[in-house]
C-alpha cells in the first residue's frame, strides 16, 4: 500500500488530503482532514477555490471520508465560502466524521457549545463597544494594542463573519458544518475509545482519541507538578469581568449574576444612591462635596471600572480559543501489518492529549492475536505527526506526547505561516511554531519536517520508503508551492 499525505500551503490554516492506494490497483480511498484558512488572509477566497479545484482533480470527484476537527475558521472556512464549496458540492462525499461536540442530540455538547458562544459573543460585543468609544474612554495606545490582540484571537472563531443567503445567514463555521452535514451520504459523531475500519481498507484502523467527555476538555494549559507542555508563561484571569454591550452603568435587575463583578446583595443602582446614606451622597452623587470641578456625570465616569477588563481580556480570549481547540476530533491511523501510525490531533490542547492515556482498545493484530492498544503504544509507533495548532506551545504535549514519539522514521508537517502569525500590525504576535517545541521536533524527526510557509524545507528525508514532493502553484504568485506531499510505501 502507498499512502500520500498532502498538506496544502494556502496559509495559516489546515487542509490535508490523504490518498490510500493498494497494490491491487482498485480505486484509491480519499480522505480530507479539514479545509480552512485564517480570516483576513490576502487572496483568501481565490486560494480556497484553487485548493478545492486541486482536491477535485486529485480525487476524481470522490471523497470517501471527510473530517471536520473543530469549529475554527482556519479549519472549516473552505466548506463555507461559496466559491470553494461550489466545487466540493459537486463532488461525492461518502462519509463525514465530526466529534461528539457537534452532535445536536447530545445534551452535554449543546450545553458546552451554548456556554462558549455566550462568552465569546459577550467578549466580541464588549470589544466592539470599547473600540467605538475609544476617544470617549480615553484609551491609550497600550489599550488599543491590547484590543487588537484580542481581535486577532477572536478571528479564529470569525465572530461577526456570517455567510448564507439573505435572511438565513449564520456564523461561517456553523455554515461549514451545515454544508457538510447536508452533503455527506453518511455521518458519524465520534467519541473517544471508538475504533473504526472500512471494507475498502482492510489493513487500516482508525482510533478515536478525543475530545474527552470529562473535565479534561477544559484543561488547555499545564497543570499539576509535572510540566506537560513546552513552557510559556501566561497571566491567570481571576475574578469576574463585566462586559455589557450597552452604554449604561446602571445596575439592571434583569442582569444575570454572571454579568456582575460582585454579589447582587452588595450592589446599589446609581438611581437609588442619592436616597441612601450620607456616604453614598458624598462620594457617588454630590460631586461638589468633593471639591471637584467635574460634573456629577464626569466624576462618576472617572470612577467607573467598566473597562478595566481590557487589561486581562486577552487572557480570557485565549482561554476561550483554547477551549474550542480542545474540542478537536483527534485520531490515530494505524497500518495494521507494519504497526505504523499517522497522528492527526487537530488543535488538541493539554487536556485532550492527557485524556488519550485513559483509553485502551482491544484489537486483533496482523497475526490474528488479540492485543490491547493504548496511547503510549500509538505514540511510540507514530511515523507521521500533523503538528497541532500551527506549532503553538500547548498543542503538542511533551512528556506524554512528543517524548513518546520514538519511532526512527518519525516525520512531521506543520500548517504554519510564521510571518502571518507574527504580523498583522501587531494583531497576531503568536509564537508559531513555538521555538523549543520546534527544536525538539527537529531532533525527533532528524529534520524530516515540512512547513506550509516553505521554511526549512530543503532537508532530504533520509528514508528509503519515504519521500517529500512539492507541487502546484497559486495564481496569486505565492512564495510557497500549492502543496507538499509526504509519500510512504507501506
Amino acid at each position: 500500500m502507498k499512502l500520500t499525505i498532502r498538506m496544502y500551503c494556502q496559509g495559516l490554516g489546515d487542509c490535508f488530503l490523504l490518498k490510500f492506494e493498494s497494490e491491487a490497483g482498485q480505486n484509491p480511498f480519499n480522505m480530507l482532514v479539514d479545509f480552512g484558512l485564517f480570516l483576513h488572509t490576502k487572496g483568501e477566497t481565490i486560494r480556497l477555490k484553487e485548493v478545492a479545484d486541486n482536491i477535485n482533480l486529485e480525487t476524481g470527484g470522490i471523497l470517501d471520508l471527510v473530517l471536520g476537527t473543530h469549529e475554527h475558521y482556519d479549519h472549516l472556512s473552505g466548506f463555507a465560502h461559496q466559491e470553494s464549496w461550489d466545487v466540493l458540492d459537486n463532488m461525492k462525499i461518502r462519509n463525514l466524521w465530526l466529534s461528539w461536540c457537534e452532535d445536536e442530540k447530545s445534551e452535554l455538547a449543546t450545553k458546552l457549545k451554548t456556554s462558549t458562544r455566550i462568552q465569546s459573543k459577550a467578549l466580541f460585543d464588549a470589544l466592539g463597544k470599547a473600540s467605538a468609544d475609544k476617544e470617549k474612554l480615553g484609551l491609550d495606545n497600550n489599550n488599543m494594542d491590547q484590543l487588537a490582540k484580542i481581535q486577532g484571537v477572536l478571528d479564529f472563531q470569525a465572530l461577526g463573519q456570517e455567510m448564507g443567503v439573505e435572511g438565513e445567514k449564520v456564523p461561517a463555521t456553523t455554515k461549514a458544518i451545515q454544508n457538510l452535514k447536508g452533503k455527506a451520504e453518511s455521518r458519524e459523531y465520534q467519541i473517544p475509545g471508538n475504533v473504526r475500519t472500512f471494507a475498502e481498507l482492510p489493513d487500516i484502523r482508525f482510533y478515536i482519541l478525543g475530545p474527552p467527555q470529562s473535565e479534561l476538555i477544559t484543561k488547555s494549559d499545564p497543570f499539576g507538578a509535572v510540566p506537560q507542555t513546552f513552557s510559556l508563561k501566561r497571566d491567570d484571569v481571576t475574578g469576574a469581568l463585566r462586559m455589557e454591550s450597552d452604554s449604561s452603568s446602571e445596575y439592571s435587575s434583569n442582569a444575570s449574576q454572571d454579568d456582575l463583578p460582585f454579589e447582587e446583595s452588595v450592589g446599589i443602582p446609581m438611581s437609588e444612591a442619592d436616597k441612601s446614606s450620607a456616604f453614598y451622597k458624598r462620594y457617588y452623587v454630590n460631586a461638589d462635596a468633593n471639591n471637584s470641578s467635574k460634573t456629577i456625570q464626569e466624576y462618576n465616569e472617572a470612577r467607573n471600572i467598566d473597562y478595566d477588563w481590557i487589561s486581562s481580556a486577552e487572557a480570557l480570549a485565549l482561554g476561550l480559543d483554547d477551549y474550542v481547540n480542545n474540542t478537536s476530533l483527534a485520531i490515530a491511523i494505524e497500518h495494521i501489518p507494519s504497526g505504523k501510525v499517522f497522528l492527526f490531533p487537530g488543535d488538541a490542547q493539554v487536556g485532550n492529549w492527557l485524556s488519550w492515556h485513559e483509553l485502551s482498545w482491544k484489537v486483533t493484530d496482523a497475526q490474528g492475536k488479540v492485543q490491547i492498544i493504548n496511547a503510549e503504544h500509538l505514540l511510540n509507533n507514530t511515523v507521521f505527526y500533523k503538528v497541532g495548532h500551527h506549532g503553538s506551545h500547548n498543542a503538542t504535549l511533551k512528556t506524554k506526547g512528543l517524548d513518546m514519539m520514538t519511532h526512527p522514521e518519525l516525520s512531521a508537517m506543520i500548517p504554519v505561516n510564521e510571518e502571518f502569525a507574527h504580523g498583522q500590525g501587531g494583531k497576531n504576535p503568536w509564537q508559531m511554531p513555538f521555538h523549543s517545541m520546534y527544536a525538539t521536533l527537529k531532533e525527533h524527526t532528524q529534520n524530516r519536517i515540512r512547513r506550509a510557509d516553505n521554511i526549512d524545507s530543503a532537508q532530504v528525508s533520509g528514508l528509503g520508503n519515504v519521500s517529500f514532493v512539492s507541487g502546484g502553484s497559486f495564481s496569486a504568485g505565492a512564495d510557497t508551492p500549492m502543496y507538499f506531499d509526504y509519500i510512504i510505501n507501506l
